[in-house]
């Protein structure tokens, strides 16, 4: 049984926005390792990125008593944290969940990654063309499944 296929809708917003958030969560990685940005609130719930890491979460004060915003500075040198140890970072010990921007990229992007995929191979399908090397299998043996291509040797797939 084939399953439900998604509306067009839908996969061309997780094919497209899914590309979008992955070079903007890029952008931020990059950014993160040279700059410190943080976005919140007075009561403590905040965002951090920094160091090639985002927190979420709530610590007990905001860095700045007064402060509702954005705050941003810059650091000498890029310096990113690979890894999911937190033990020795400020935002562990405040009730924040960090989480490396590498991870989160590779998910946004292989979901993304995946419907891109999805869609070249339907075209071929639909098309007729190999699925390996994409040559034109219009008439090859009346189309029918299993037919080999003359320019690579590849079987079709079944219709």
């Amino acid at each position: 049984m084939k399953p439900h296929p998604r509306p067009p809708i839908i996969r061309k917003t997780i094919k497209w926005g899914g590309a979008a958030v992955t070079v903007l969560l890029v952008v931020v990685w990059v950014g993160s390792g040279w700059w410190y940005f943080e976005v919140g609130n007075s009561s403590g719930l905040s965002m951090r990125a920094t160091h090639g890491q985002v927190s979420v979460g709530s610590s007990e004060a905001p860095l700045h008593a007064d402060w509702i915003g954005a705050y941003w500075y810059s650091t000498p040198r890029a310096n990113y944290r690979w890894s999911f140890s937190t033990s020795d970072n400020y935002f562990a010990e405040n009730g924040m969940i960090t989480v490396p921007i590498w991870l989160i990229i590779l998910l946004a992007g292989g979901v993304s990654g995946y419907e891109w995929r999805r869609e070249v191979l339907e075209r071929r399908a639909r098309l007729n063309l190999c699925p390996k090397c994409n040559y034109d299998r219009t008439g090859l043996d009346g189309g029918a499944a299993g037919a080999v291509c003359p320019e690579c040797g590849a079987a079709s797939s079944p219709s």
